[in-house]
């Protein structure tokens, strides 16, 4: 059954943030898990020196620009669905539509993905080891990527339903499958031998297949999208409309992300390991946006699908300003607990002391940060998705990437990248902050 988030403008915000977070909670909580799993993965080869750690963080980044390709489908799909439960329409035939576009979107990557990423990595500047890491932790998740596009395209039925519950509760059993079979690969335990770093892919292909199979037996015994219907020639072409932009947007800002990496990994595996280990523990409060982002975006669907448009920018309002409030406290723990928090996983302290100044540069900057997630989600919710991408691509390129490029060649310094990362955030929250007042304002022109 969907969540309804259709907005009453006579009800007080605090009836309107309980409906939000009922979607919102299961989804950062899922997230939070995801993040503790990706952490609990460089824990686990952290005792196979800085090169494990650097290889599999790095391998991590470089996934989401391979995974950017998901948004075609992920993405569309969920705001497809919302804005079909806002206008009372079915919705089954956008579910069957992603699962054939993620099949034919992973039949390339699984040919290519094992040998074209590591040379992608090795051409932003990892050294030969970690690129020798990456290539192994690689292989076995781009063999199986089909199976994490197909659970995402549940993920997005039913994020698009409002209905985060469930999914929660599969992502719990995942993580305790990919965590429990990750240290017992990795480290070869009750039998099995030892498979280092590529033992931790093990463990996300596993979760993934478990996950996969929770889904289709629902599908098949409950029916919770409705009726089976067949996928339409219209369904596709809306989907790739919707979709297509996210891609790209994903894609370049990924790219760009990697070469932003690429920057950091100049400066050796001391440093690069730093960053991957803020990066992960920065992802605590990464998640809280991306999970409010999600309910920004169902919101914004269900509303327009309603015709309820007014409604709609009022949520994302409320939305907003409680992200900017729990990002904004976590950037302060970020801050004050950084020193601490990385002794859980390394005792270098020349590690410990990069990653420290990661983490209080990104602490200052996670209450901006929190309105680019959540106004970002709600316009794609409203079906505008090119706007997110020029907003993004335009600020990682104008604001980070170029400009360190050019600083690097006059002040070699590792905390330049992470200097123009911070003033790159406060110009995308600015100008998604433009962007809203502006459809606010004259939305009846769209």
């Amino acid at each position: 059954m969907e969540a309804n988030l259709i907005v009453d403008e006579s009800k007080p915000k605090k009836d309107i943030l309980r409906s939000v977070l009922n979607v919102a909670i299961p989804v950062i909580i899922s997230n939070l898990l995801y993040t503790v799993e990706t952490l609990v993965s460089l824990i686990l080869v952290s005792h196979l020196g800085a090169d494990a750690i650097a290889g599999v963080g790095y391998s991590i980044s470089m996934m989401w620009f391979v995974w950017s390709l998901m948004a075609l489908t992920y993405t569309s799909t969920s705001i497809m669905v919302s804005q079909r439960i806002g206008a009372k329409k079915t919705f089954f035939d956008v579910f069957l539509s992603g699962m054939v576009l993620s099949f034919l979107l992973c039949i390339p990557i699984a040919l290519l993905g094992p040998t074209f990423v590591p040379q992608l990595i090795h051409v932003f500047g990892a050294e030969n080891n970690v690129v020798n890491v990456a290539q192994v932790y690689l292989k076995p998740i781009f063999w199986f990527a089909f199976v994490q596009f197909a659970t995402e395209i549940f993920y997005g039925v039913y994020s698009g339903m409002g209905q985060t519950k469930f999914p929660f509760k599969v992502s719990v059993v995942m993580n305790i499958i990919n965590i429990s079979s990750s240290y017992i690969l990795i480290n070869g335990k009750f039998g099995f031998r030892a498979f280092g770093v590529e033992g931790a892919s093990f463990g996300i292909v596993l979760s993934e297949i478990v996950g996969f199979i929770i889904y289709m037996i629902v599908l098949f015994k409950d029916k919770p999208f409705g009726d089976f219907s067949l996928t339409s020639a219209q369904t596709m072409k809306e989907m790739l409309k919707l979709g297509i932009p996210v891609t790209i947007d994903r894609g370049l800002t990924s790219l760009s992300f990697n070469l932003f990496v690429g920057f950091v990994a100049r400066f050796g595996d001391i440093v690069l390991a730093a960053y991957q280990i803020g990066l992960r523990i920065e992802g605590i409060s990464f998640m809280i946006g991306y999970g409010l982002s999600i309910s920004a975006s169902t919101l914004a669907g269900q509303n327009y699908g309603a015709g309820n448009i007014k409604g709609a920018f009022r949520g994302i309002k409320v939305i907003s300003n409680f992200s900017a409030l729990m990002m904004g406290f976590v950037g302060i723990l970020l801050i004050v607990s950084s020193k601490f928090i990385l002794k859980i996983f390394t005792d270098d302290q020349k590690i410990i002391h990069y990653a420290e100044i990661y983490l209080i540069m990104v602490g200052l900057t996670q209450w901006f940060l929190s309105y680019s997630f959540v106004l970002s989600g709600a316009i794609k919710g409203f079906g505008k998705t090119k706007i997110p991408m020029y907003v993004n691509i335009i600020s990682f390129w104008a604001f980070r990437i170029i400009p360190i490029y050019i600083m690097l060649k006059y002040i070699y310094n590792p905390y330049v990248p992470w200097i123009f990362m911070s003033i790159e955030t406060v110009f995308r929250a600015i100008s998604f902050l433009g962007v809203f007042m502006y459809l606010e304002k004259t939305y009846g022109k769209y």
